[in-house]
């Protein structure tokens, strides 16, 4: 018999996850039974996820006070330990991470990195998008159909994987991105089947489902589609889909996400003498993506108004993200106050195209390319006063803490770990210049960490 403990959502006390289970369902904490809930889902996805023997549970425990050690313990499984938080913490590390793709197997690296002491003592781990490859399988013609190819690689990452060990260390927060569907979803895609007319509706069908069972169940309640908000002491995070509920551009929709959900980042933006980190699927200082593979800047309305909602908020935040395949810490101005955008992607780099076609498969690797303008329309002009730094690591990970939170100013400090040598990252400056820039940004020298204040 075989279980899967995964933490998700902690609070000074209480603590959110997922069990899975090859046999009977059971979890215990400290000895004492924990209830579970079981998460059947439709038929269609009890039908195919039967077929790999597994069940799904929800859990969530209570504790009676902050900095508690949970340890859970289920049949088949390693003791998963984790703390609650603490209520009113002066510092707060956490780990970003986006885009894994297994194929590789870079999982005990990644598990090593998760150890790596030059982190600290990390609360949790923010998974910010592509936390797994749909579209990008070895085996991808072996299996077809929306619910069995979609369940089967949730499978392979949560379950069969090393990948899951990953997801059993540290309490998880998520959001998700295009690769939770397809590239660029839910846009049609040439290459793929599955964005067809005759298949598009299941496989959408289940890539949301899953989203919601495997991945959303180990949030806190989203008080509006699948965003949400949660905090540590006065550390407020947002964290906004705005990928699973897109619509064709075709159809006339030019969303991200739902109007009750952007008012829902509107209203958190405003709330006073908390520091505030919004998280996204998709970065904020971006290029247009055009139809090949839309990006925040291809939805002019909605687009401005995260912009005005970030950058007049009360004190400077900061904007977590992924996507991009390098990361990078920037300082953004605008006429209205400055932002910092931190993003870090990819955990690990999928293939490149051209070594697909051919069974090659030979892991790619990004570039540090950035745009040097933004068109918003709303007279903020944002633009980077400072590149702190990047790295195009092929594997790497985010760290971030925020200190000084009861006290203030507040201080942040930031590092990407190269998961390969299991170090700080080598800082890099771009390799492009900024393209279209009407002015110099300053390009910072540091070493792996670099220390700054948030007004």
């Amino acid at each position: 018999m075989k279980s899967r403990i995964i933490p998700g959502a902690v609070t000074p006390t209480s603590l959110r996850g997922l069990l899975m289970t090859d046999g009977t369902a059971s979890l215990e904490n400290q000895g004492v039974p924990v209830p579970l809930t079981a998460l059947p889902g439709s038929e269609s996805f009890a039908r195919e996820l039967a077929k790999h023997g597994i069940t799904l549970h929800a859990f969530e425990i209570t504790v009676p006070a902050q900095k508690t050690l949970v340890e859970l313990r289920a049949p088949g499984s390693p003791v998963v330990r984790v703390r609650t938080l603490e209520t009113n913490p002066d510092q707060v590390t956490f780990i970003v991470a986006s885009c894994y793709y297994d194929g590789f197997h870079q999982d005990r690296r990644y598990l090593a990195g998760l150890a790596y002491k030059g982190l600290g003592t990390p609360a949790f781990k923010l998974l910010v998008g592509d936390n797994l490859y749909m579209d990008v399988t070895p085996d991808e013609k072996t299996v077809w159909g929306g619910y069995p190819e979609t369940i089967r690689n949730y499978v392979r990452y949560f379950w069969r994987s090393g990948y899951g060990d990953v997801l059993s260390t540290l309490p998880t927060f998520t959001t998700w991105d295009d690769h939770e569907f397809w590239n660029n979803f839910p846009e049609d895609q040439c290459h793929l089947q599955r964005t067809t007319k005759r298949y598009r509706d299941e496989y959408t069908r289940a890539g949301r489902e899953c989203l919601d069972l495997f991945q959303a169940t180990l949030n806190p309640p989203a008080k509006s589609g699948r965003s949400y908000e949660f905090s540590s002491g006065r550390l407020s995070f947002f964290v906004a889909d705005i990928r699973s509920n897109r619509k064709e551009r075709k159809s006339g929709s030019d969303s991200m996400f739902s109007e009750p959900e952007l008012q829902a980042l509107e209203a958190w933006a405003k709330t006073p003498d908390v520091a505030k980190v919004l998280v996204l699927g998709q970065p904020l200082w971006s290029k247009d993506g055009g139809s090949s593979d839309y990006n925040p800047p291809d939805f002019g309305r909605q687009y401005a108004r995260i912009w005005d909602a970030v950058a007049r908020a009360p004190g400077k935040m900061v904007v977590i993200s992924g996507d991009v395949h390098h990361s990078r810490l920037l300082e953004i101005s605008t006429t209205a106050g400055s932002v910092l955008e931190f993003v870090s992607s990819p955990a690990c780099h999928i293939p490149t195209v051209a070594t697909i076609p051919f069974g090659g498969w030979k892991q790619g690797e990004g570039s540090i390319d950035l745009p040097g303008k933004l068109k918003l329309g709303n007279g903020l002009n944002p633009k980077i006063v400072r590149y702190f730094f990047g790295t195009n690591a092929r594997n790497s990970i985010g760290v971030l803490s925020f200190g000084n939170l009861n006290q203030g100013p507040v201080k942040v400090s930031a590092a990407f770990l190269d998961l390969e040598s299991a170090s700080a990252s080598p800082p890099i400056s771009m390799n492009a210049s900024i393209e279209g820039a009407e002015h110099e940004p300053e390009i910072g020298v540091c070493k792996g960490m670099d220390l700054f204040k948030m007004g």
